[in-house]
């Protein structure tokens, strides 16, 4: 499942708005590594964390308070479950959904 959220990641991070950063990190090999895409944009600090087994977890930091004003955890199976998903999180981070990636 790392593939499908590298190949999203991909994307979104050709696709954001000026001022919105991204940085993907990739964790230590595992029994489930995992990956995860750190934002910083006006509206907030976010991060999207994956694992290999589908499982994700999404959240935004007020960057003034440091207070949650977004958590959502679930999991995919393809890339449009993915991106179906994170709508949400880039909304309320003020980036645009990014369109699906085959």
């Amino acid at each position: 499942m790392l593939d499908i959220f590298f190949s999203w990641t991909k994307n979104a991070k050709a696709l954001l708005p000026f001022g919105v950063h991204a940085e993907l990190t990739v964790g230590a090999v595992s029994s489930n590594s995992s990956a995860r895409l750190d934002l910083e944009a006006p509206a907030g600090i976010g991060r999207v964390t994956c694992w290999e087994s589908g499982d994700f977890c999404a959240e935004i930091l007020d960057p003034d308070s440091g207070r949650d004003v977004f958590e959502q955890s679930g999991e995919f199976d393809s890339i449009e479950a993915l991106e179906q998903q994170l709508t949400g999180f880039l909304t309320t981070l003020g980036a645009p959904a990014i369109p699906l990636c085959k």
